[in-house]
């Protein structure tokens, strides 16, 4: 799983493990209040076969990011699993760094000016 914001250090959320319970969907209660409007905008990516972090930690993440206003973009992939980083394989989610790049470019709120995401919150993307 990867989230991509430009989020300050002390602000970064890993969306591992935030589901309440296997098989569901439900935020854990102790995750909720750390996500508000003022959420970093996030890019997630997720192989559904990751055998570490389950493709409902992403799904749970991604509808808190959209109940609290926060933009956010989401793209699952059937296989790929855990921990591909930058390198090249013969799946699907090889072509993230260009995903990725290309929300970086996109201004947060298509109104906003045209100031990258980035530009707009003076700092540098975060992966995690």
């Amino acid at each position: 799983m990867a989230a991509v914001g430009p989020t300050p250090a002390s602000d970064a959320l890993y969306p591992g493990h935030l589901s309440l319970a296997e098989n569901s969907i439900a935020l854990n209660p102790d995750i909720r209040t750390h996500i508000t409007p003022q959420t970093s905008p996030t890019f997630l990516l997720q192989n559904e076969d990751d055998d570490s972090d389950r493709v409902e930690d992403s799904l749970s993440y991604y509808v808190a990011l959209k109940k609290a206003g926060v933009p956010v973009e989401m793209h699952l992939y059937a296989q790929g699993g855990h921990g591909f980083g930058l390198r090249r394989t013969r799946f699907p989610v090889t072509a993230r760094p260009q995903l990725v790049e290309t929300w970086l470019g996109r201004p947060a709120a298509e109104q906003d000016g045209g100031a990258s995401r980035c530009e707009q919150a003076g700092q540098t993307e975060n992966t995690i």
